[in-house]
């Protein structure tokens, strides 16, 4: 269990490192959209390196210092995601404002409950004041997304936009079952919910950088063809590899050798497909 979620977070970290890249590289765009979504992805990538490095045990920083990190990084992805959304959809500057300025007000006083700031302490003393801004952090920006997102709909819009929203929609109800993952049952939220958060992430990013999004119902089903076919490969390339140490352990040298030339040979024949596919892969991305 620790090896497979030191694989997850460090898949996930991945995932959000390329998804800062993509920002990064069309910043020169300088459409404010893609500015937020570098902040969204950034604050991802905070997080998930501050979790990963609190299950590595890394020293340099006690381990207090990496859960804050984290907890910190995950508010603010929420917050970012809220202010992102509402800049895509193109919502009147006031709303903009008036979003942001609630929302550090937040993160203000998440920040001093959690670090018990002196002169607000007596302020929220009995409850968990901590958790409480945390729950209102995640909150705000879902319910801001969703009664964007329904007021969005219920306009006269084109079909091209109508389809970004579906896919915004499913990007924010993944990251609200994230959310009700953390705070329902936090022990589990690095096993099910980051998968959701990076998953979310992935696909707002995906509406944001691309100027025509495919129909959901294709989109889904060429999502899905090329998970199979890389599967495919993968195992291919795995069973390949345990049958070849299955034979050294029980075979003799000469049969082992033998089989290792044979799969060599078969490996250099599908790398030209495999490499192919990847390419056309990559340029369809």
């Amino acid at each position: 269990m620790y090896t497979f979620e030191i694989v997850l977070t460090s898949t996930v970290l991945a995932a959000f490192a390329l998804l800062l890249l993509l920002a990064v590289l069309r910043l020169r765009s300088k459409q404010a959209a893609v500015f937020l979504l570098m902040l969204f992805a950034g604050f991802g990538l905070l997080s998930t390196l501050s979790r990963l490095l609190n299950v590595l045990a890394v020293s340099g920083l006690p381990d207090p210092t990496h859960t804050l990190l984290n907890e910190f990084s995950l508010l603010a992805l929420m917050l970012s995601f809220g202010g992102l959304s509402l800049t895509f959809l193109k919502k009147q500057k006031n709303v903009i404002i008036a979003y942001w300025s609630g929302m550090l007000v937040i993160l203000l006083l998440w920040s001093a409950s959690t670090f018990n700031w002196p002169l607000l302490a007596q302020w929220w003393s009995g409850f968990d004041a901590a958790l409480t801004f945390s729950i209102l952090g995640w909150l705000g920006p879902i319910l801001t997304v969703f009664a964007t997102l329904t007021s969005e709909f219920k306009k006269q819009q084109s079909a091209k936009h109508r389809n970004r929203l579906r896919y915004w929609l499913i990007a924010a109800t993944l990251l609200s079952a994230s959310g009700l993952i953390r705070f329902i049952n936090p022990d589990v939220f690095y096993w099910t919910g980051l998968p959701f958060i990076a998953a979310g992430a992935l696909l707002a990013g995906y509406v944001v950088l691309s100027y025509h999004t495919p129909d959901l119902n294709l989109f889904v089903g060429w999502v899905l063809y090329n998970l199979g076919l890389t599967g495919a490969i993968a195992a291919f390339f795995y069973f390949s590899l345990a049958l070849t140490v299955i034979i050294s352990r029980n075979a003799p040298n000469l049969v082992t050798f033998l089989w290792s030339i044979i799969m060599a040979i078969l490996l250099a024949l599908t790398m030209p497909v495999t490499q192919q596919f990847l390419n056309q892969l990559l340029n369809r991305v």
